[in-house]
């Protein structure tokens, strides 16, 4: 028996259709259901639609275990793909080109200061990481700040979630690009994304950053992260 409806008896389903037409004037895209209920119908008739009827079937498992397969081999490229192009795994890849969850997700640092964020999780995209860049180049350039992001990529290019400073800098920096964009200016929009997660100022940056960069940050800093210098 061969893929496409082939019988033992050599025949196909097109070539049965063909000889029900044509010897009994039965079209079975539309006549089969109700042919077994006609008691004059010959049995020559009856056999050849119960065959079209049983190779339709199969016909539609190949047709499911071949997407399957497809499906599979789809799964590999892809697996092969993200770690060729991206250095990652399949998982991580597929959340990046969905995007973020700025919901977030448990299992996060619980500090107070992190107000919405605290105790939750985010995957970061490689699209917002490049926004944020852009967003903090020009005036809005500092050593820290890409010291942050390359805390982002890390995360990203590993396959990690982040949570606690690194969060709270990711999500206030795209919620600062979003009201930017929306006419606010950048004095206003820092504020703003930061009473939108009700975050602390001191939250925005993580503790080896601030350590790395000390000159930039007062006490005020270290003792949010109960750090020294």
């Amino acid at each position: 028996m061969l893929l496409g409806g082939s019988l033992d008896k050599g025949l196909s389903r097109s070539n049965i259709q063909k000889e029900l037409k044509q010897k009994y004037n039965l079209d079975v895209n539309t006549q089969y259901i109700s042919i077994y209920q006609m008691e004059d119908l010959p049995q020559e008739a009856v056999e050849l639609c119960e065959l079209y009827n049983k190779y339709g079937r199969q016909e539609q498992m190949y047709t499911e275990v071949s997407q399957a397969m497809m499906a599979a081999a789809m799964l590999e490229f892809l697996a092969a793909y993200a770690l060729e192009v991206y250095g990652t795994n399949l998982e991580t890849m597929l959340r990046n080109w969905v995007g973020e969850n700025n919901e977030g997700a448990g299992n996060g640092l619980v500090k107070e200061g992190l107000g919405k964020i605290s105790g939750k999780t985010y995957q970061v995209t490689q699209s917002n990481i490049n926004a944020i860049t852009q967003h903090l180049s020009g005036d809005l350039y500092a050593e820290e700040n890409v010291a942050m992001i390359n805390r982002l990529q890390n995360a990203l290019n590993s396959g990690q979630s982040i949570t606690g400073a690194d969060a709270s800098f990711y999500l206030h920096e795209l919620k600062e690009i979003e009201l930017m964009q929306g006419g606010m200016v950048q004095t206003a929009a820092h504020q703003a994304a930061l009473d939108f997660y009700q975050v602390s100022k001191f939250s925005t940056y993580h503790p080896d950053v601030i350590k790395a960069y000390s000159g930039w940050f007062n006490d005020a800093w270290f003792d949010f992260w109960g750090i020294t210098r």
